[in-house]
Protein backbone atom coordinates (compact mmCIF):
# COMPACT_ATOMS: atom_id res chain seq x y z
CA UNK A 1 0.00 0.00 0.00
CA UNK A 2 0.86 3.02 -0.97
CA UNK A 3 1.43 6.38 1.85
CA UNK A 4 3.99 8.45 -0.30
CA UNK A 5 1.93 11.94 -0.12
CA UNK A 6 4.69 13.89 -1.77
CA UNK A 7 3.94 11.29 -5.09
CA UNK A 8 2.79 13.31 -8.13
CA UNK A 9 -0.12 10.58 -9.01
CA UNK A 10 -1.47 11.32 -5.33
CA UNK A 11 -4.93 12.51 -5.91
CA UNK A 12 -8.22 13.12 -3.60
CA UNK A 13 -10.36 10.58 -3.90
CA UNK A 14 -13.00 12.37 -4.80
CA UNK A 15 -11.98 13.50 -7.84
CA UNK A 16 -11.67 9.90 -9.22
CA UNK A 17 -14.82 7.91 -10.72
CA UNK A 18 -16.14 4.88 -8.47
CA UNK A 19 -16.02 1.74 -10.70
CA UNK A 20 -17.31 -0.29 -7.83
CA UNK A 21 -17.83 -0.42 -4.21
CA UNK A 22 -18.05 -3.22 -1.71
CA UNK A 23 -17.46 -4.77 1.53
CA UNK A 24 -16.13 -8.24 2.63
CA UNK A 25 -15.91 -9.45 5.97
CA UNK A 26 -12.61 -7.67 6.30
CA UNK A 27 -13.48 -3.85 5.27
CA UNK A 28 -14.73 -1.80 2.70
CA UNK A 29 -13.25 -2.43 -1.24
CA UNK A 30 -13.13 0.47 -3.56
CA UNK A 31 -11.72 0.28 -7.30
CA UNK A 32 -11.79 4.00 -8.69
CA UNK A 33 -10.27 5.23 -12.07
CA UNK A 34 -8.44 8.60 -13.32
CA UNK A 35 -6.59 9.27 -16.28
CA UNK A 36 -6.34 5.73 -17.55
CA UNK A 37 -5.25 4.67 -13.77
CA UNK A 38 -7.07 2.17 -11.86
CA UNK A 39 -6.71 2.54 -7.95
CA UNK A 40 -8.00 -0.18 -5.31
CA UNK A 41 -8.89 1.07 -1.62
CA UNK A 42 -9.50 -0.79 1.92
CA UNK A 43 -11.90 1.78 3.51
CA UNK A 44 -9.76 4.45 3.48
CA UNK A 45 -8.04 6.84 1.08
CA UNK A 46 -4.87 5.40 1.11
CA UNK A 47 -4.06 3.83 -2.24
CA UNK A 48 -3.33 0.02 -2.00
CA UNK A 49 -2.61 -0.60 -5.75
CA UNK A 50 -2.67 1.18 -9.00
CA UNK A 51 -2.46 0.00 -12.56
CA UNK A 52 -2.10 1.44 -15.60
CA UNK A 53 -5.06 -0.11 -17.80
CA UNK A 54 -3.17 0.29 -21.08
CA UNK A 55 -0.10 -1.26 -19.91
CA UNK A 56 -0.78 -3.21 -16.43
CA UNK A 57 2.68 -3.83 -16.35
CA UNK A 58 4.02 -0.39 -15.79
CA UNK A 59 4.82 -0.07 -12.09
CA UNK A 60 2.87 3.32 -10.92
CA UNK A 61 3.62 4.15 -7.22
CA UNK A 62 6.95 4.82 -5.87
CA UNK A 63 6.60 2.12 -3.39
CA UNK A 64 5.76 -0.62 -5.71
CA UNK A 65 9.10 0.27 -8.46
CA UNK A 66 11.61 0.69 -4.96
CA UNK A 67 10.18 -3.27 -4.07
CA UNK A 68 11.48 -4.48 -7.41
CA UNK A 69 15.45 -3.73 -6.64
CA UNK A 70 15.35 -6.85 -5.26
CA UNK A 71 15.70 -8.28 -9.02
CA UNK A 72 19.19 -5.99 -8.19
CA UNK A 73 20.22 -8.84 -5.77
CA UNK A 74 18.86 -11.27 -7.53
CA UNK A 75 18.73 -11.28 -11.06
CA UNK A 76 17.00 -14.02 -13.32
CA UNK A 77 14.56 -15.26 -10.50
CA UNK A 78 13.76 -18.52 -11.13
CA UNK A 79 11.01 -18.96 -8.59
CA UNK A 80 9.00 -16.06 -6.85
CA UNK A 81 6.39 -15.36 -3.75
CA UNK A 82 4.30 -12.71 -3.05
CA UNK A 83 2.28 -12.05 0.18
CA UNK A 84 -0.31 -9.50 -0.66
CA UNK A 85 -1.74 -9.30 -4.57
CA UNK A 86 -3.15 -6.25 -4.10
CA UNK A 87 -4.15 -4.73 -7.61
CA UNK A 88 -1.93 -7.25 -8.97
CA UNK A 89 0.48 -4.72 -10.20
CA UNK A 90 3.60 -6.15 -9.25
CA UNK A 91 2.62 -9.54 -11.01
CA UNK A 92 1.60 -8.03 -13.86
CA UNK A 93 5.17 -6.23 -13.76
CA UNK A 94 7.09 -9.61 -13.09
CA UNK A 95 5.03 -11.50 -15.85
CA UNK A 96 6.38 -9.36 -18.43
CA UNK A 97 9.85 -9.06 -16.81
CA UNK A 98 10.70 -12.36 -16.28
CA UNK A 99 8.28 -14.88 -18.66
CA UNK A 100 9.72 -17.63 -17.38
CA UNK A 101 9.75 -17.11 -14.11
CA UNK A 102 7.01 -19.00 -11.75
CA UNK A 103 5.37 -16.84 -9.11
CA UNK A 104 3.15 -17.70 -6.46
CA UNK A 105 0.94 -15.36 -5.02
CA UNK A 106 -0.73 -15.76 -1.44
CA UNK A 107 -3.93 -13.38 -0.48
CA UNK A 108 -6.09 -13.60 2.38
CA UNK A 109 -9.12 -12.25 0.63
CA UNK A 110 -11.02 -13.80 -2.32
CA UNK A 111 -13.04 -11.21 -3.00
CA UNK A 112 -9.80 -9.09 -3.53
CA UNK A 113 -8.66 -12.09 -5.99
CA UNK A 114 -11.88 -11.88 -8.02
CA UNK A 115 -11.42 -7.86 -8.38
CA UNK A 116 -7.34 -8.34 -9.59
CA UNK A 117 -8.78 -10.57 -12.51
CA UNK A 118 -12.32 -8.39 -13.21
CA UNK A 119 -11.10 -4.79 -13.13
CA UNK A 120 -7.02 -5.02 -13.02
CA UNK A 121 -6.05 -7.10 -15.93
CA UNK A 122 -4.50 -9.87 -14.29
CA UNK A 123 -4.57 -12.72 -16.95
CA UNK A 124 -6.26 -16.32 -15.57
CA UNK A 125 -4.65 -19.55 -16.73
CA UNK A 126 -1.25 -19.14 -17.04
CA UNK A 127 0.60 -22.07 -15.97
CA UNK A 128 3.73 -19.69 -14.58
CA UNK A 129 1.42 -17.82 -12.36
CA UNK A 130 -0.59 -19.43 -9.29
CA UNK A 131 -2.95 -17.71 -6.85
CA UNK A 132 -3.31 -19.21 -3.36
CA UNK A 133 -5.94 -18.10 -1.08
CA UNK A 134 -4.53 -18.56 1.98
CA UNK A 135 -3.18 -17.22 4.78
CA UNK A 136 0.04 -16.02 4.28
CA UNK A 137 1.38 -18.05 7.87
CA UNK A 138 -0.37 -21.10 6.83
CA UNK A 139 1.40 -20.99 3.42
CA UNK A 140 4.69 -20.58 4.08
CA UNK A 141 4.95 -23.19 7.04
CA UNK A 142 3.06 -25.86 4.73
CA UNK A 143 5.82 -24.70 2.28
CA UNK A 144 8.87 -24.90 4.33
CA UNK A 145 7.76 -28.52 5.56
CA UNK A 146 7.22 -29.81 2.10
CA UNK A 147 10.73 -28.35 1.35
CA UNK A 148 9.42 -28.79 -2.60
CA UNK A 149 10.17 -24.86 -3.27
CA UNK A 150 12.82 -22.27 -2.42
CA UNK A 151 12.14 -18.94 -3.78
CA UNK A 152 14.93 -16.59 -5.50
CA UNK A 153 12.77 -13.20 -3.39
CA UNK A 154 9.83 -13.03 -1.63
CA UNK A 155 8.03 -9.59 -1.78
CA UNK A 156 5.95 -9.52 1.66
CA UNK A 157 3.23 -6.22 1.01
CA UNK A 158 0.73 -7.59 3.31
CA UNK A 159 -1.56 -4.66 4.62
CA UNK A 160 -5.23 -4.24 6.05
CA UNK A 161 -7.65 -1.12 6.18
CA UNK A 162 -5.28 0.32 9.47
CA UNK A 163 -1.94 -0.21 7.92
CA UNK A 164 0.59 -2.79 7.87
CA UNK A 165 -0.44 -6.06 8.83
CA UNK A 166 0.68 -8.30 12.03
CA UNK A 167 2.10 -10.34 10.19
CA UNK A 168 4.80 -8.31 9.23
CA UNK A 169 6.11 -8.37 12.89
CA UNK A 170 5.82 -12.12 13.88
CA UNK A 171 8.92 -13.50 14.56
CA UNK A 172 8.05 -16.60 13.39
CA UNK A 173 6.38 -15.73 10.02
CA UNK A 174 10.31 -13.96 9.48
CA UNK A 175 12.18 -17.05 10.24
CA UNK A 176 10.02 -19.15 8.36
CA UNK A 177 10.39 -17.01 5.18
CA UNK A 178 14.48 -16.54 5.53
CA UNK A 179 14.04 -20.62 5.15
CA UNK A 180 11.88 -20.46 2.02
CA UNK A 181 15.14 -17.99 0.44
CA UNK A 182 17.26 -19.69 -1.99
CA UNK A 183 20.82 -19.28 -1.69
CA UNK A 184 21.56 -15.70 -1.73
CA UNK A 185 17.78 -15.13 -2.03
CA UNK A 186 16.06 -11.74 -0.78
CA UNK A 187 12.42 -10.91 1.63
CA UNK A 188 11.81 -7.60 0.05
CA UNK A 189 8.99 -5.97 2.36
CA UNK A 190 7.06 -2.68 2.37
CA UNK A 191 5.97 -0.85 5.27
CA UNK A 192 5.09 2.42 6.65
CA UNK A 193 7.15 5.35 9.12
CA UNK A 194 3.94 6.61 10.34
CA UNK A 195 4.49 7.28 14.62
CA UNK A 196 2.17 4.70 15.01
CA UNK A 197 3.44 2.23 13.13
CA UNK A 198 6.33 1.84 15.68
CA UNK A 199 8.58 1.46 12.54
CA UNK A 200 11.69 1.08 14.32
CA UNK A 201 10.74 -1.79 16.75
CA UNK A 202 10.02 -3.69 13.45
CA UNK A 203 12.64 -3.21 11.89
CA UNK A 204 15.64 -3.85 15.11
CA UNK A 205 12.72 -7.73 15.13
CA UNK A 206 13.44 -7.71 11.24
CA UNK A 207 17.76 -7.35 11.69
CA UNK A 208 17.67 -9.80 13.89
CA UNK A 209 15.91 -12.36 11.54
CA UNK A 210 18.13 -11.40 9.21
CA UNK A 211 21.71 -11.38 11.55
CA UNK A 212 21.55 -7.99 10.15
CA UNK A 213 22.16 -8.87 6.34
CA UNK A 214 19.56 -5.57 5.81
CA UNK A 215 19.09 -2.48 4.22
CA UNK A 216 16.35 -0.35 3.92
CA UNK A 217 15.00 2.01 1.92
CA UNK A 218 12.95 5.34 3.17
CA UNK A 219 10.81 7.48 0.31
CA UNK A 220 10.26 9.77 2.82
CA UNK A 221 11.61 11.22 6.11
CA UNK A 222 7.75 10.80 7.87
CA UNK A 223 4.59 9.11 6.94
CA UNK A 224 5.77 7.38 3.93
CA UNK A 225 6.79 4.12 2.64
CA UNK A 226 9.72 2.09 3.78
CA UNK A 227 11.04 -1.14 1.45
CA UNK A 228 13.73 -3.41 3.58
CA UNK A 229 15.81 -6.16 1.93
CA UNK A 230 16.48 -8.94 4.01
CA UNK A 231 19.49 -11.04 2.12
CA UNK A 232 19.55 -14.84 3.46
CA UNK A 233 23.40 -14.98 3.72
CA UNK A 234 25.70 -12.96 3.93
CA UNK A 235 27.20 -13.16 0.54
CA UNK A 236 23.82 -11.92 -0.82
CA UNK A 237 25.59 -8.17 -0.37
CA UNK A 238 28.44 -9.30 -2.40
CA UNK A 239 27.14 -8.18 -6.06
CA UNK A 240 27.09 -4.43 -4.74
CA UNK A 241 30.39 -4.21 -7.11
CA UNK A 242 28.09 -4.98 -9.94
CA UNK A 243 24.91 -2.80 -8.98
CA UNK A 244 25.94 0.23 -11.05
CA UNK A 245 26.03 -0.82 -14.32
CA UNK A 246 22.81 -3.63 -13.82
CA UNK A 247 21.02 -0.79 -12.62
CA UNK A 248 21.29 1.21 -16.02
CA UNK A 249 20.71 -1.98 -18.09
CA UNK A 250 17.47 -2.65 -15.92
CA UNK A 251 16.23 1.00 -16.39
CA UNK A 252 15.93 0.55 -19.98
CA UNK A 253 14.86 -2.66 -20.28
CA UNK A 254 11.90 -2.47 -17.43
CA UNK A 255 11.15 1.05 -17.29
CA UNK A 256 12.02 1.78 -13.36
CA UNK A 257 14.55 4.74 -12.31
CA UNK A 258 16.83 1.57 -10.76
CA UNK A 259 20.17 4.31 -10.55
CA UNK A 260 17.83 6.64 -8.82
CA UNK A 261 15.95 3.99 -5.77
CA UNK A 262 20.20 2.83 -5.82
CA UNK A 263 21.48 5.87 -4.78
CA UNK A 264 19.17 6.52 -2.34
CA UNK A 265 19.73 3.00 -0.80
CA UNK A 266 23.56 3.87 -1.02
CA UNK A 267 22.97 7.24 1.49
CA UNK A 268 20.65 5.57 3.50
CA UNK A 269 22.47 3.13 4.53
CA UNK A 270 26.27 4.08 4.96
CA UNK A 271 26.78 1.52 8.60
CA UNK A 272 26.29 -1.57 6.38
CA UNK A 273 27.72 -0.23 3.03
CA UNK A 274 31.18 0.92 4.64
CA UNK A 275 31.22 -2.81 6.41
CA UNK A 276 31.17 -5.01 2.79
CA UNK A 277 33.11 -2.35 1.16
CA UNK A 278 36.30 -4.45 2.95
CA UNK A 279 35.48 -7.17 0.29
CA UNK A 280 33.78 -5.15 -2.89
CA UNK A 281 33.63 -1.76 -4.03
CA UNK A 282 30.10 -0.24 -4.90
CA UNK A 283 31.21 2.47 -6.85
CA UNK A 284 33.38 -0.66 -8.88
Amino acid sequence: MSLDQSSTIHMNIDQEEILFNSRDEFSEISITEHAMIRNLYFGNDKKQSSVFVPEPSVLILPYSQAMTLSMLFKPEPARVLLIGLGGGSLAQFLLKAYPGCEIDVVELRSHVIELCHEYFLLPKGLHHLHIHHNNAKDFVENQLKEREKKYDIIFLDAFDQHGPADINNNTQFLYNCKHLLSKNGVLCTNLWNRREDVYHQWYRNFCKQFDDNCLELRLGKINSNVVVFGFAEACGARTFHKLNHRAEEYKIQLGVDFPKYLKMIHSQNNFFIKRIKRLFSFCA
